[in-house]
C-alpha cells in the first residue's frame, strides 16, 4: 500500500482551480474499447504490424499504473469499501483487457524471442517488464485490502474463492522469469541483434537498452521474492520434485537477469547479492 507509484497522481498535476471528473476517457486514451476491443495482432506478423502493436500497448500499461495510483490513494484517504470495490473493478477491465488483446501477443513474442527484430525486443522488454511489475503492485494492493477487510464481503470473497489475487500474482511472475530466461544472454544459443546505433556493450545482452533500470529492478526483484516464496512453501510441506526445481529454476532466472542489470546499476547488483543469500538458505 505505502510503495510509492511510478505515475503523478491527478491530484498532484492539477491546478488548484481545475474542475472536472477526476477520471480519464479511457476508450480516446488507448483508442480502444474496453469491453469490445478491436486489437487482435498475433506473431508471426509484418515488422510494422509488431511495431504499432507495441506502440498501442504502451498506454495500457501506463493505465494500469494509473489505476494502482487511484487504489493507493483511495486507501490513504480511507474511503468507503463501495468506492474501494469500485476501483478494483475498474483495474481488473483493464487486466481483462491486456489479457485479451496483447497479453497473447507479447506471450507469443516471449516464445519466438530469438526470431523477432531487434528493435521489436527492445521495445517491448519495456512494456512487458513494466506491465508485469504493474500488475504484481495491483496483486499487493488487493491481497492487503481483502485482508484487512477494507472492501466489501461478498466481491472479496469471491476473489479469495477463485484465487484471483493468486493466479494474477502467478502469470506475472511466470512472464517475468520468462522475460529474465529470454533475454539474459547465452553463449550456446544467444544470437547479437545487429543494432548499429547500440553500442556494444549493450548488444550483449538487450535488457541493457532499457532507460528505467529501476522498474526492472523493482519488477524482477519482486518476481524473485514470489518464487522464493513458493519454494520455500513447498519446502515446508516436504514436496520436492519438478514443481519445486521449477519454481527454483524461475526464482534463479529472475536473480541472474539482476545481475546482469547489475553492470550499469549498483542498486540491481545489492538486490541480487541479497536475493542470492536468500536462496543460499533454502534447504534445497
Amino acid at each position: 500500500m505505502s510503495e510509492r507509484p511510478l505515475v503523478v497522481v491527478d491530484a498532484n498535476s492539477q491546478h488548484d482551480d481545475a474542475r472536472g471528473d477526476t477520471d480519464w476517457n479511457v476508450p480516446l486514451f488507448i483508442q480502444d474499447s474496453l469491453e469490445k476491443p478491436r486489437q487482435n495482432v498475433h506473431w508471426p506478423c509484418s515488422y510494422e504490424e509488431a511495431a504499432e502493436a507495441v506502440t498501442r500497448s504502451a498506454p495500457v500499461k501506463v493505465l494500469m499504473f494509473r489505476h494502482v495510483a487511484y487504489l493507493q490513494n483511495l486507501l490513504r484517504q480511507g474511503e468507503s469499501g463501495e468506492k474501494v470495490e469500485e476501483f478494483i473493478e475498474r483495474s481488473a477491465r483493464v487486466y481483462r483487457y491486456w489479457n485479451t488483446t496483447y497479453g497473447t501477443f507479447f506471450r507469443e513474442l516471449l516464445q519466438n524471442y530469438n526470431s523477432i527484430p531487434g528493435r521489436i525486443q527492445s521495445w517491448f522488454i519495456c512494456i512487458c517488464a513494466h506491465w508485469n511489475l504493474g500488475v504484481l503492485l495491483l496483486a499487493d494492493l488487493i491481497h492487503h485490502i481483502d485482508e484487512n477487510a477494507l472492501g466489501l464481503p461478498a466481491p472479496s470473497q469471491s476473489r479469495s474463492n477463485c484465487k484471483w489475487v493468486m493466479r494474477i500474482r502467478e502469470r506475472s511472475a511466470r512472464e517475468l522469469s520468462d522475460l529474465a530466461r529470454v533475454t539474459a544472454p547465452d553463449n550456446s544459443t544467444f544470437i547479437v541483434p545487429t543494432l548499429s546505433e547500440f553500442h556494444h556493450a549493450i548488444n550483449q545482452c538487450m535488457i541493457l537498452t532499457e532507460p528505467w533500470t529501476v522498474i526492472l529492478i523493482r519488477a524482477f526483484s519482486k518476481a524473485a521474492n514470489y518464487w522464493m516464496g513458493e519454494v520455500n512453501e513447498l519446502l515446508q510441506v516436504d514436496r520436492a520434485g519438478e514443481e519445486l526445481e521449477e519454481r527454483l529454476g524461475r526464482g534463479e532466472e529472475c536473480i541472474r537477469i539482476l545481475w546482469i542489470l547489475g553492470k550499469k546499476s549498483d542498486i540491481a547488483r545489492r538486490c541480487a547479492e541479497t536475493l542470492s543469500r536468500a536462496k543460499t538458505r533454502l534447504p534445497v
